[in-house]
């Protein structure tokens, strides 16, 4: 089974200063901590160009090319597996906003599907040349509602784009050409959310598989808040494994482990309201939860998973976004700081929690 985590804001936590600590002692060689942890594999988001007019970041990890490089290339030789997710945009993108990259942003689409693919293939040829190799090359991020729109959207307010599933099937033809002049080993994942609705993965394979795209693993978001029981989990991945006879691979995960608020952030998770919540949310609800899943990923013969961003705290000047950011990805209405950090395998104090104790024994 592939333990696999995302820490893509890991160059930021390390600037701030942040400590984290196991037992209460000092933890300082936190890769010796993850793999002591059981973890084998990190997933690194990729953003083009995650800075504004003036130059000064997005923030959110900045991920950008150099500086993942940079990550990919300690992690590789402290013998991680790597899986590389393309955003393609200048920052973050999910169902709900997919911004294509502000120097693609009058091209046609003819135009589009070049830059696309001189991008990927660019892109791999720079990991290849500092000799980093990639076991998982992820094309979009949760891309249930396409990419790089407008002409990579599949739906608007719920009705369906006449062509969007043919537009959408090129540009990922065309991404998938440029990572493949470069890498024919790296395993491809198609990666959606809406991990417990069974219905728009059927529609949504069948329709790209019919447009002739070629990939390797579908990859699946699952939060129990947003995507419901294990059950609609499972409903899914049959259908994956058995009707679109693909394997499967959780991407993305979590569960929060308080509702008090993070220092200067309004969570994305602040209570129980309006949404399946299958454990407490606290410490041992996660640990509970992290252990069920790994037991839920071994019967149902899933590849394994990716806990996101575990080490992720509200630590000095982080946050999920700068103010040019938010107005990037038109969410001006969101507050600062770290939205999302208690969810984070570690305490606000930077304390570990009991779920690394169920990864570990997983």
């Amino acid at each position: 089974m592939i333990k696999g985590i995302d820490i893509s804001s890991l160059l930021e936590m390390e600037t701030s200063g942040q400590k984290y600590y196991h037992r209460h002692v000092l933890i300082t060689d936190m890769f010796h901590f993850l793999k002591d942890q059981g973890i084998s594999s990190v997933r690194l988001r990729l953003w083009v160009d995650p800075y504004d007019m003036e130059g000064e970041p997005y923030l959110g990890g900045t991920c950008d090319l150099n500086r993942v490089l940079l990550m990919a290339k300690r992690l590789a030789k402290a013998g991680f597996t790597l899986l590389l997710d393309f955003h393609f945009s200048d920052f973050w993108t999910d169902p709900g906003k997919q911004t294509k990259p502000k120097a693609w942003k009058n091209f046609s689409f003819d135009e589009l599907n070049v830059a696309l693919e001189t991008y990927t293939e660019k892109t791999i040829r720079a990991f290849k040349d500092h000799a980093i190799k990639l076991s998982y090359i992820q094309v979009g991020n949760e891309i249930t509602n396409g990419f790089l729109w407008p002409e990579g959207k599949l739906y608007n307010q719920n009705e369906l784009i006449v062509g969007g599933y043919e537009r959408m099937s090129t540009l990922l033809k065309s991404a998938i050409k440029g990572i493949k002049k470069v890498d024919t080993e790296a395993k491809i994942i198609l990666h959606l959310e809406r991990s417990g609705d069974q219905k728009i993965y059927r529609e949504w394979f069948t329709n790209v598989i019919r447009n002739g795209v070629v990939f390797d693993i579908i990859g699946l978001s699952y939060y129990p808040f947003y995507h419901g029981s294990f059950a609609n989990l499972k409903r899914t991945i049959e259908l994956c494994h058995h009707e679109l006879h693909h394997p499967t691979l959780i991407v993305e995960t979590g569960y929060v482990h308080t509702l008090c608020p993070a220092p200067g952030a309004k969570m994305v998770v602040k209570d129980y309201e309006d949404g399946y919540v299958p454990y407490p949310y606290s410490e041992k609800g996660q640990a509970l939860f992290m252990g069920d899943l790994i037991k839920f990923i071994e019967e149902q013969q899933i590849l394994g998973f990716y806990y996101w961003e575990p080490l992720w705290l509200p630590a000095k000047n982080i946050s999920w976004s700068s103010v040019s950011g938010r107005e990037y990805i038109h969410e001006e209405e969101k507050s600062d700081g770290n939205e999302w950090s208690n969810h984070a395998l570690f305490d606000y104090e930077g304390e570990s929690l009991l779920a690394w104790q169920e990864i570990k024994k997983g």
